[in-house]
């Protein structure tokens, strides 16, 4: 399944980044790591929220440098790979960590997180070169691990954080994964609207508690076990409502659960109802699967 993070989009920086990006980029001057993309370059990225991947591709048009032919379209394929790191920081500022911050909402708060953003963007693969019919343009497609590339680098804690347990016996059954249905129109708590849920690298549970429905926190990153959160993600994302290909996340006896609301400055946090909460905190089992990632979250 894959979801638009970005379309055709001209190379350009956020104003209040402008400054930040700059630094960086006579760094990377001075040290040989990138050159000058071309204002003309058209960008398109797509993310593929069940596999954590993001594709991008830069294509660059020939004919400023009044070029053509295979030579030519060759020659610019290479300065597309000498630039994409630069290219690609760019990309990646708009990705969604949680409900609070994109990559560059925290750079713009965290400025010492910008050589972070650069070892990110820099881990990107080129998978595909190619050009236009007519050979007017040339194209180079990056693939983008989002937690081994990207999310690895903003994961800040080095022991994961302890789930909320219950006291006392509750009935309960030991469960192989996690299965949270979410898609369509669900009520976004702390308002009087509904919103879909927006994946998102770093997703966190809530659950309403009381006969107040008040609302507590169930897990969150920090919960997570910070290496597994840095190689597989804290979850995988399936518009699949049998979660199909992720049976190394929900195994085969999943506790399914549909998802009572969603939560959030950004809609990505996700809201169950006491009932479901209490059957993953009744079981230090099924605390642990939250822990080692063993959620996949369907979504339209």
């Amino acid at each position: 399944m894959k979801l638009p993070a970005a379309e055709n989009r001209k190379v350009g920086y956020p104003i209040g980044l402008r400054i930040i990006l700059t630094t960086l980029f006579l760094v990377c001057l001075a040290a040989g790591a990138a050159g000058n993309p071309d204002p003309r370059d058209t960008v398109t990225s797509e993310i593929d929220w069940g596999t954590g991947t993001m594709l991008v591709t830069i294509e660059r048009s020939l004919n400023a440098a009044g070029a053509t032919g295979p030579a030519a379209v060759s020659r610019t394929q290479r300065a597309i790979r000498r630039d994409a790191a630069q290219i690609l920081f760019d990309v990646l500022l708009d990705v969604r960590l949680d409900s609070l911050h994109t990559v560059g909402s925290l750079i713009g708060e965290r400025e010492d997180l910008v050589f972070r953003l650069e070892r990110a963007a820099g881990s990107a693969t080129p998978i595909d070169a190619s050009a236009t019919r007519d050979l007017s343009a040339a194209r180079v497609t990056f693939s983008v691990d989002l937690h081994r590339g990207l999310a690895r680098q903003f994961v800040f804690h080095s022991r994961a954080a302890s789930i909320e347990s219950r006291l006392g016996w509750i009935a309960h059954t030991d469960y192989t994964g996690i299965l949270i249905h979410a898609a369509g129109e669900l009520p976004l708590f702390g308002t009087n609207t509904t919103a879909r849920l927006e994946p998102a690298l770093f997703p966190a549970v809530h659950y309403l508690r009381g006969p107040e429905n008040l609302l507590y926190r169930l897990a969150t990153a920090e919960h997570m076990d910070p290496d597994l959160l840095g190689s597989k993600g804290a979850a995988a994302y399936t518009n699949d409502p049998q979660a199909a290909g992720h049976a190394d996340r929900v195994g085969t006896r999943p506790l399914r659960i549909l998802a009572a609301g969603t939560f959030g400055t950004a809609a990505t946090d996700i809201v169950i109802t006491e009932q479901d909460a209490l059957q993953i905190m009744a079981s230090a089992h099924n605390r642990s699967l939250l822990r080692d990632g063993k959620l996949v979250i369907v979504i339209d």
